[in-house]
């Protein structure tokens, strides 16, 4: 079949590269007011050069080969998972790194781009259905699993882009509604509500009883999801008593205000918010941030480099930012919305999924509404897997998406 070519979607692109380039500006900013030379905006630019050669090999790659290659891919990703967990490179407890060359990488990271690319591969070659995309999210539990056993939560967390992305070819809404509930419950728990939490389910379940008194086939569905519920939160108090550690479980405390730590597990969040209000609408200039000068908020080069733009930008910079990614997102869905392949209407789905779970994770981190669990911003924060990772998504996006007529299989 001859391929029909379009012309690239230079939305994305641009988008991409502006955010990227902010990403360095930022970075050289954080650097200049903070009077030394710790090098990272020229690591970041170097990692960003490397990402658009890589970016510029993947748009001359044939759009088969790159999905034939998915599987060796996957299998590469989570070798090198194992070999983190094995031997890799421990940084802040979490054993998530393998140096290669000289050079300290995340494969995880990579894990992220194999996934997209195998989960399209595989749903798309069978016919739409509930079971098909619950099969499909499998494939992301493996490197979720394995996250975990990393001691990096927050990476596997970011794999649930997979099933709320597929949402788009069937996979149950109840689902990604019970997962957010999920969320809430384990907030009560963490919150020392645990006793509340089952005298309400007692309580829900009496009534539910009452009122399909008539109806004795429901009863017993009820019953089951509630003793599931009650199972499920039980093991969740359980794993939080036990299995976390002592700093871990005051994070999440201090999460919920069961505990007031300006000095420890609070003081990144506290620091976050006050530059943030202190940059206003306006900001108080590149390079002239009192709580990024002083390096009053940790991690602000990674985890928190949101508070650098907010302080020095503003309200109006940190909104701008938002604005990006969002048309960023909403870009990559609506342009293949008419492609008549459903691979490539499925990777866009997914690597879009990808941003906007990074970035409402990083930002409920930034702002007091989720643990500090160090998810990076996307194309922003400074690290060179993330930079690469996230570079490949999108030019294998805009790979797929130019070629509109084509089938791809």
């Amino acid at each position: 079949m001859v391929v029909s070519r379009q012309k690239l979607d230079w939305w994305v692109l641009v988008i991409y590269l502006i955010i990227s380039i902010w990403s360095v500006l930022t970075l050289y900013f954080i650097d200049v007011s903070s009077g030394e030379s710790s090098g990272v905006w020229q690591r970041q630019a170097i990692w960003l050069i490397v990402s658009l050669l890589i970016g510029f090999v993947i748009l001359m790659m044939d759009s088969q080969l790159i999905l034939s290659f998915s599987p060796l891919l996957y299998a590469l990703a989570i070798l090198l998972m194992i070999a983190a967990i094995v031997q890799g490179q421990v940084v802040r407890n979490i054993h998530a790194w393998v140096v290669i060359g000289g050079f300290r990488f995340q494969p995880v990271e990579l894990a992220k781009v194999a996934t997209a690319l195998m989960v399209a591969r595989w749903v798309s070659r069978r016919k739409p259905s509930v079971g098909t995309a619950i099969k499909g999210s499998l494939w992301a539990a493996l490197p979720a699993v394995l996250a975990l056993a990393q001691k990096d939560w927050g990476s596997a967390m970011t794999f649930s882009a997979v099933p709320l992305a597929l949402t788009y070819v069937g996979f149950p809404w109840v689902l990604v509604i019970a997962g957010i509930a999920l969320y809430l419950v384990l907030l009560a728990v963490i919150a020392g509500y645990i006793k509340f939490l089952l005298i309400l389910y007692g309580v829900v379940l009496s009534v539910l009883i009452f009122v399909f008194r008539k109806q004795k086939e429901y009863i017993k569905y009820i019953i089951g999801v509630f003793a599931l519920a009650t199972l499920i939160t039980l093991s969740m108090e359980w794993a939080f008593t036990k299995v976390l550690k002592p700093y871990q479980q005051q994070r999440l405390k201090v999460l919920v205000g069961q505990e007031k730590d300006p000095r420890g597990a609070a003081y990144n969040v506290i620091q976050a918010e006050n530059a943030i209000a202190y940059g206003g609408l306006t900001g108080t200039g590149l390079g002239q941030g009192f709580f990024t000068s002083f390096k009053f908020v940790p991690e602000q080069t990674t985890d928190f480099i949101f508070c650098a733009v907010a302080e020095e930008t503003g309200f109006i910079g940190g909104t701008l930012l938002i604005l990006l990614y969002a048309v960023l997102i909403l870009r990559m869905i609506t342009y293949v919305s008419k492609h008549r392949s459903s691979v490539v209407k499925i990777y866009a789905h997914i690597t879009a999924a990808f941003f906007l779970i990074h970035i409402l994770i990083n930002l409920g981190m930034v702002l007091g509404l989720l643990p500090v669990i160090g998810i990076p911003l996307p194309l922003f924060s400074y690290g060179g897997s993330q930079m690469l990772s996230f570079s490949m998504m999108i030019f294998i996006y805009l790979n797929f998406s130019r070629e509109r007529y084509t089938l791809l299989r």
